[in-house]
């Protein structure tokens, strides 16, 4: 099936770069006079490269019909199409904003039409303002409001093992002396089922003997999940001369989320072999939010702004398991809550080639957890713990970006970002935990464009861990596996260099990266649960290296992108020391059909091979999803069918210190969608504020 693949694409491939060939050698070939008669039509590349990636331009261009602004960005180049949500083809979950304003809630963007959009820039190589651990951004600007009402309304329901329902709206108003009012909500009520198969293995001590014996269990389980959660914001834009300010409040709610499974579990661990299990989790969340901003455009080309946030959130949860032969009841409680509060503060100056932005930004969190665990069949287990940890987080951060010449632009940056931690637990301050760090992050890139286009960068990062890997609750997955936190982790340090090439259509991207204290996952034996467990730890200092190319193609009112990832890294580690070493490759073609009145058709198949990532050996799967899309006037309909043959896994072995474990899910991929979006706007929201450490704010 992979040689099928891979032929195919490789035939694409060829087909097209012959039909370029034959095109471009019939018009050489053509006579002066036929040339006289010929009407020659001047076709604008809606997509440019920059230093830092590449720009979309949405004026003129056929993705502007298709519907929705997601399904238009999944047709660009170095995007994932074949993923979830929006993704950079070998850069992961990029960070997004609209308008300058940082993307909180995917709401956002489902309620934005392809005809809404202007532009859409994909940066592969941020910038030093972005934050110390973005490592893709996507900047996405609408088109000019006018005044008057704006409104849309969204509906969407899934089909599959189980039903989901979600609908979303917004409305507001601008006035003619630039004061714009406006409000947003949406809702969801989603639920899925899925089967999962986990392997466990690890040595104990013979208890008889003293030797070491093998132990292993086998679980298969049935699970289901119902969430509902809702949202609301409202704000207001007050734009006057070149000048904006604005405030906006948000609102997110999950009043329940509910997981069950039934498990079955045979193990020579204990009870004759057999295990039948109950697991249930019950969480609350909820979170508000404000930002706030001001911007000022300041005499001889300069602009200063300034961004706050707050956000208070709020956690619960209830994890019960009940091992049935043995009549023995677990139960997980915690609590976490966390605030935040940040400052932002940027000048930037431009000439006619020369652009500097200086700025900084403070940040306060506190996370404040509770934890306590009961076990009925062995009261001397019975644990309670709090944890407090506080932190400020101080940045400065100055880029440049040049334009020397039409060829010839550099581009380069330096960050300083320092952390202090204050940890406490139990009540007692922990000397050992409460750690300073301060990293020097500089990045520097320069670019050649004729016609090639070639970018070389090198840039360095830092990647905190976040406030739930932190948390040291364990978490029951199976009688014999559990999940916990480390409070001891540190930052992780990345050394990152590349290459990036842009012909015509197509891309091609290499990188080195560095790490050192890389965060990964780890599995060790614990003797008092009698289990494995999985947390997250620090690691020695290694190396990945990484390969991107992306084809686009068009024949006629097909237009294929193939987009292929192949993973090289160094990885040893562990007691024993193993070698994580075998290469990973995924690979991707996205076709989209223009048919007759505008209708849009979106073919995506994916293959994912075999090999490591981290600690991790990731088996190969592969699936289709087909998208049909229809704009027409004011209303948008879309009919998603996603994994088209139920071929849809997700495998991986994990195999540190003597333990395996294998996990495996089956489901919650296969199903229908059908949404419906009624858009009326006499003008488009454009709140122009932004989050101040978006880093920051991913980590809760």
């Amino acid at each position: 099936m992979k040689r099928r693949l891979f032929i195919i694409a490789f035939g694409a491939f060829v087909a097209s770069m012959s039909a370029q060939v034959a095109s471009d050698t019939a018009t050489d070939s053509l006579s002066a006079k036929e040339l006289d008669e010929l009407v020659v039509t001047a076709v604008k590349r809606h997509t440019k490269p920059t230093p830092r990636g590449l720009k979309v331009d949405m004026a003129g261009n056929p993705l502007s019909e298709i519907g929705s602004a997601i399904d238009a960005i999944k047709q660009m180049p170095m995007i994932d199409g074949a993923a979830e949500g929006i993704a950079v083809v070998g850069k992961g979950t990029p960070v997004i904003y609209i308008n300058g304003r940082l993307m909180r809630n995917s709401q956002e963007l489902e309620m934005l039409t392809s005809a809404d959009l202007k532009s859409v820039e994909i940066i592969t190589n941020p910038s030093a303002k972005y934050g110390p651990e973005v490592s893709s951004v996507i900047l996405i600007r609408t088109k000019k409001r006018v005044e008057g009402v704006f409104a849309n309304l969204k509906g969407t329901v899934t089909a599959a093992d189980a039903w989901s329902e979600s609908a979303s709206g917004g409305a507001g108003y601008k006035m003619e002396n630039g004061l714009t009012f406006f409000g947003d909500f949406s809702l969801s009520d989603s639920r899925f089922k899925q089967k999962r198969w986990n392997y466990d293995s690890f040595p104990v001590e013979s208890e008889a003997t003293g030797a070491q014996e093998r132990m292993y269990s086998e679980t298969n389980k049935r699970s289901r999940n119902h969430t509902f959660s809702f949202m609301a914001d409202g704000g207001l834009n007050y734009d006057f001369k070149d000048h904006s300010i604005g405030v906006k409040y948000t609102f997110n709610r999950t009043p329940f989320m509910n997981y069950s499974s039934e498990m079955e579990t045979e193990s020579n661990a204990s009870h004759d072999g057999k295990l039948h299990t109950t697991n249930g989790i019950d969480s609350q969340d909820s979170r508000n939010y404000i930002n706030s901003y001001a911007y000022f455009t300041l005499p001889k080309s300069a602009e200063l702004r300034f961004d706050f946030d707050y956000i208070g959130n709020q956690k619960k949860y209830n994890n019960n398991a009940n091992e049935h032969q043995i009549e023995t009841d677990i139960d997980n409680r915690g609590t976490t809550d966390i605030k935040l509060y940040s400052g932002k503060i940027e000048l930037e100056k431009k000439w006619q080639k020369l652009s500097l932005l200086a700025g900084g930004d403070y940040t306060n969190t506190s996370s404040n957890q509770y934890f306590r665990s009961t076990n009925s069949a062995d009261p001397s287990a019975n644990t309670q713990a709090s944890d407090y940890v506080r932190q400020n987080l101080y940045s400065a951060f100055i880029t440049a970006d040049w334009q020397i010449n039409e060829k010839w632009s550099l581009s380069g940056g330096l960050r300083y970002d320092a952390t202090r931690t204050r940890y406490t637990r139990n009540g007692t301050f922990e000397p050992g935990l409460s750690k300073n760090y301060g990293n020097l992050l500089p990045d520097v890139s320069v670019s050649f464009k004729s016609p090639v286009v070639l970018s070389l960068y090198y840039r360095q990062a830092v990647y905190r861990p976040s406030y739930s890997s932190l948390d040291n609750n364990l978490t029951f997955v199976t009688p014999t596996h559990w999940d916990c936190g480390n409070p001891e982790l540190q930052p992780a340090k990345a050394d990152e260099a590349g290459l990036t090439l842009y012909y015509k259509k197509f891309i091609f991207q290499g990188f080195a990266t560095h790490y050192k204290r890389k965060i990964i996952t780890d599995c060790y034996y614990d003797p008092t649960l009698n289990a494995s467990v999985s947390t997250t730890v620090n690691i020695p200092s290694y190396n990945i290296f990484q390969f991107v190319a992306v084809q686009n193609l068009d024949f006629g009112f097909w237009h294929p992108t193939l987009q292929g990832v192949i993973l090289f890294q160094t990885l040893k580690f562990g007691e024993p020391s193993r070698k994580y070493g075998k290469p990973f490759f995924q690979m991707s073609v996205n076709n989209r059909f223009d048919l007759p009145k505008k209708f849009y058709a979106y073919l995506s198949a994916f293959v994912r091979g075999t090999g490591n990532i981290e600690t991790q050996y990731m088996y190969s799967w592969w699936q289709m999803s087909l998208t049909l899309s229809k704009n027409y006037k004011n209303w948008t309909f879309s009919l998603v069918a996603n994994d088209l043959f139920g071929t849809w896994r997700q495998k991986y072995l994990t195999k540190t210190n003597s333990v395996d474990f294998v996990d495996q899910r089956k489901g919650a991929s296969q199903l229908v969608n059908l949404s419906v979006q009624y858009q009326f706007s006499q003008s488009k929201s454009r709140y122009r504020g932004k989050s101040v450490r978006s880093d920051e704010i991913n980590r809760l």
